[in-house]
């Protein structure tokens, strides 16, 4: 009898310039690692657009709100905005 699959979700964390970007990129060329969050990424869209489009966050909004049904864990979330 196999384990049922973990749903997981990897945090990168670290101040600005320490390599995490360079880390995930480099990993991604080995392993698929599914949906990937970058804020510098979105901070970016947000320059050049004007605005967030949440459509390039679905991915990790369908796999919070899984992971909240699926009753596994209890997610508290909160999205703060901080545009100047």
């Amino acid at each position: 009898m196999s384990s049922p699959v973990r749903k997981r979700m990897r945090v990168f964390a670290g101040s600005n310039g320490s390599g995490k970007s360079t880390i995930i990129k480099e990993i991604r060329k080995f392993v698929t690692t599914g949906s990937y969050i970058n804020a510098d990424d979105i901070e970016k869209s947000f320059r050049e657009r004007g605005f967030v489009n949440l459509a390039d966050l679905q991915n990790i909004i369908l796999f919070l709100d899984a992971l909240y049904k699926s009753q596994l864990h209890k997610i508290k979330a909160t999205v703060i905005y901080n545009f100047f």
